[in-house]
């Protein structure tokens, strides 16, 4: 049984079923999960539009003059539609097995290992939770009483906004305000914490910060935000500072409210108790190393667990599971290996430990730094903002990788190889040919600072 078919729950059903077991997939939403509906896929669309947008109005530095460049924002909106459901289809073909069925309701376990699902109860040997997770939305005074846009409902917008607030300064806040900003609409971004993308060093975040307000976005942490209001298509939003309840109040005006403020493991009326299955520290489903919660018939894996919250980490999950569970492995996974990239532009992307987190840890460690401006081939492509820093210890094993820059959600993918490889060294990377010119280059001008 998989409860949940998402990136995850989906992988494990397909080869459940394909390897003639007979298999229940239990979701009420779209299959897919967030990724494809709502999430990664739908939002990368709408931002590489944005940025062709961005780019070709900044085009006289090439020698191209255009005259005007316009955009349609329905069709902008249609084309991401247009993804999700090429995916739909696709996910209608593989699922169409006849070991498979698929129970389009919530799920609610009765017992260690029986589940009910709209009038259905099934039992299963073995159980896979891939819940996923859902938005968190702050209790804000007025927010339950205006419309406003989160990822789930991004792509049903009507009317391209012209003042657009994002509360929130995480990963998906900032990615919605790198699309809207680029398209021309004013933005505002109202984070409670110091700095927005906060997880992230400083230094990164200060960057691309100084960047984003040099290019018209308003950015403002430290804040408070004490209600909103909706006059017909108006919204307003009242805040003060964060660390002083007694300060002046500010108000701005905007046509459309973002709210991203994170996600949370998706465990709604599951009835894990039932089931003898326990949380952890960050309200996710406990889990050991092969996955497995407190019921020992019973995994978890993807965003429920509350570990890693993306698609690549749902889908390695799975696939381990899938070995431990079919093919008798013991296989773990190392967390701390986990890439991520944040799609502003330009991209930052990170791997391992990050300077601040060593520092936390009292690691003693080196740093190796390289400004993306040093590789011929920015420049020659008009965007050479950014660095990269990488964290070392004292014998010169790499322990993390942070950058920020033109295309770095790919570069990273040289830095995963090498930190997974049985050489894991900075020596590794100094020794690599890179071609010139290319981005990947920086690397060969990484210094120790």
């Amino acid at each position: 049984m998989v409860i949940g078919g998402g990136t995850a729950g989906l992988k494990i059903a397909i080869h459940a079923a394909s390897s003639k077991l007979k298999t229940v997939m239990i979701d009420p939403g779209a299959l897919g999960g967030t990724c494809l509906n709502t999430g990664c896929i739908p939002s990368k669309v709408m931002l590489q539009t944005s940025h062709l947008f961005h780019q070709t109005n900044n085009l006289e530095e090439f020698g191209i003059t255009v005259k005007e460049v316009k955009f349609d924002f329905a069709k902008v909106l249609a084309r991401a539609q247009g993804m999700v459901d090429y995916g739909q289809k696709s996910i209608e073909m593989i699922i169409k097995n006849p070991n498979l069925t698929t129970i389009r309701e919530p799920a609610e376990f009765i017992n260690n290992n029986t589940v009910k699902a709209g009038n259905a109860e099934v039992s299963a040997k073995t159980i896979i939770i891939s819940t996923g997770s859902k938005n968190f939305i702050p209790p804000i005074k007025g927010l339950d009483t205006i419309d406003y846009i989160t990822n789930e409902n991004m792509l049903k917008t009507k009317a391209f906004p012209k003042k657009v607030v994002c509360i929130g300064g995480g990963y998906i806040a900032m990615e919605y305000a790198t699309f809207f900003n680029e398209l021309g609409s004013q933005v505002t971004v109202l984070e409670r914490m110091p700095e927005i993308l906060t997880l992230i060093d400083e230094d990164i975040t200060s960057t691309l910060h100084k960047a984003y307000e040099e290019e018209g976005m308003t950015i403002k942490t430290g804040i408070n935000i004490i209600e909103v209001n909706q006059e017909k298509n108006k919204k307003t939003i009242t805040f003060n500072n964060v660390d002083d309840k007694n300060s002046k109040p500010e108000t701005i005006e905007a046509d459309a409210i973002i709210v991203a403020t994170g996600r949370i493991p998706n465990t709604d009326g599951l009835q894990l108790e039932k089931a003898g299955i326990k949380l952890n520290d960050r309200k996710g489903i406990k889990i050991n190393e092969q996955f497995q919660t407190t019921n020992k018939n019973v995994y978890a894996i993807g965003d429920v667990i509350g570990d890693a919250l993306f698609a690549h980490a749902a889908s390695r999950e799975a696939h381990i599971i899938i070995e431990n569970i079919f093919n008798k492995a013991k296989r773990t996974l190392n967390f701390n290996l986990m890439p991520w990239t944040v799609f502003t532009n330009p991209p930052i992307s990170g791997i391992g430990l990050s300077e601040k987190e060593a520092k936390e840890k009292k690691i003693e460690y080196r740093l190796f730094r390289a400004n993306f401006a040093r590789a011929a081939k920015t420049r020659i492509e008009g965007d050479s903002r950014g660095f990269m820093k990488i964290v070392v210890d004292k014998k010169g094993t790499m322990l993390g990788v942070t950058m920020m820059g033109l295309r770095a959600d790919e570069l990273i993918h040289e830095y995963v190889a090498v930190m997974n490889s049985s050489s894991p060294t900075i020596e590794t990377i100094q020794n690599t040919i890179h071609i010139h010119p290319t981005i990947a280059e920086v690397a060969d001008t990484l210094r120790e600072k």
